[in-house]
Formats: structure tokens, C-alpha cells, sequence
């Protein structure tokens, strides 16, 4: 049995869910909310987990600051943004246009197909990680 993108995305049963900007019915998008879970208004004290959406690195830039303002630190972090293709123009991509997040002490750590139109990024911060990565000179979320 497949899992829902609910699931993929960590949404659990009684999460608090801040969907920024999300294209359309983000509930119907994620293949529905798992009990209990519910949609804010925005990040704040007591969001589990806030998903982002933008379409390229200025509306990142825009949205970002209210975003890393005020997401909990315990929260769950994904960004998504466009996939390529015919008639999608987007400057963001897995390993490039991520500065203003990684400048906040993000990195990232998973990645998933939301649907045809969207990927999605999940951040984390973990100074170990970004360590271990810069050691080994890895490039991924790097401009």
C-alpha cells in the first residue's frame, strides 16, 4: 500500500499544520489530514509542522523572513517550490536559491514529489549535519 503524501510529509494524527501559500486546497493536495491534525493560519508556538510553497528565489525571499521569524524550533520545515517543465519558469532547484534558509542555519535533508507540479524540500537545523557535509564538500542546498 502506498503512502499518502500526508504521510511522506510527516503529518501526524493531532499536528497542527501551517500550510503557507499552498497552491489550492492544501488538504486535498497532501491526500487528506490524518485525525485530529489541523491547519493554522501560520507558524507559531505549538505548529508541528510548516509547509511552504514558492515559485522561485524572490518570492523566497519575501516569504522567508516571517516564516524563520517565527517557526518553532522543534517544528518540521518543508519548502516546496516547481518542478521544471513546458511553461514553468523557476530560478529555485534541489541544490541552488536556498541562501536566505541555509543563512538561518537550515539544511536539507529529505526530498519528495508532492505532485506533478510541486517538489518538496525538508530542513533541518543540525550543525552536526552541516559540519559533517562542509567536510566532505558536499553541494546539496548550497548556492
Amino acid at each position: 500500500m502506498s503512502r499518502t503524501i500526508a504521510e511522506k510529509l510527516l503529518i501526524r494524527p493531532g499536528n497542527t499544520v501551517a500550510a503557507i501559500d499552498p497552491p489550492g486546497d492544501y488538504a486535498a493536495l497532501v491526500g487528506g489530514l490524518p485525525a485530529g491534525a489541523r491547519l493554522a493560519a501560520g507558524p507559531g508556538v505549538g505548529t508541528d509542522l510548516v509547509h511552504v510553497f514558492v515559485r522561485d528565489q524572490a518570492e523566497l525571499a519575501a516569504t522567508w523572513p516571517a516564516v524563520a521569524a517565527a517557526i518553532p524550533p522543534e517544528a518540521i520545515l518543508w519548502i516546496s517550490y516547481p518542478k521544471r517543465g513546458p511553461g514553468v519558469t523557476t530560478d529555485l532547484t534541489r541544490d541552488q536559491g536556498w541562501r536566505p534558509v541555509r543563512e538561518a542555519g537550515f539544511d536539507p535533508v529529505s526530498q519528495i514529489a508532492v505532485d506533478e507540479r510541486w517538489t518538496a524540500l525538508r530542513w533541518r537545523r543540525d550543525p552536526e549535519l552541516r559540519a559533517a557535509r562542509e567536510a566532505r564538500g558536499a553541494r546539496v542546498g548550497r548556492d
